[in-house]
């Protein structure tokens, strides 16, 4: 997993693989991870103003910020990287969380893009 940051703001995280705990469909590791994941992106469709887009296929679960930080939107974000960050520490050796910092002076790709 990868969580990125600019600043302070958390921009993205990805979520690729299995943690390999046990058999698919029956990891606990693994049902953690979607929980956090999908309540998160609930959170940000229902209660921020927060704009993103969202990759969602076989081998990657991807999401990327657009536009401003909301205060709603990090609160959210943060909460999930404290979540995975969590796991990572309660099941050494099956999750490991990357942080991937962003040059502040990195330009925001533009808002038009990103759908909430």
């Amino acid at each position: 997993m990868t969580v990125e940051r600019r600043g302070g703001d958390v921009t993205a995280f990805e979520i690729r693989g299995h943690a390999g705990f046990a058999a698919a469909g029956k990891d606990v590791v693994c049902a953690g991870i979607s929980a956090l994941v999908q309540a998160t992106t609930e959170g940000l469709r229902r209660h921020s103003r927060q704009n993103f887009a969202v990759v969602d296929d076989r081998d990657v679960y991807r999401l990327q910020t657009g536009g401003r930080a909301t205060k709603e939107g990090q609160a959210l974000l943060r909460s999930l990287a404290t979540g995975l960050e969590a796991i990572a520490r309660g099941y050494p050796g099956y999750v490991t969380v990357r942080a991937k910092r962003q040059s502040p002076r990195s330009q925001p790709h533009e808002e038009q893009a990103w759908k909430r």
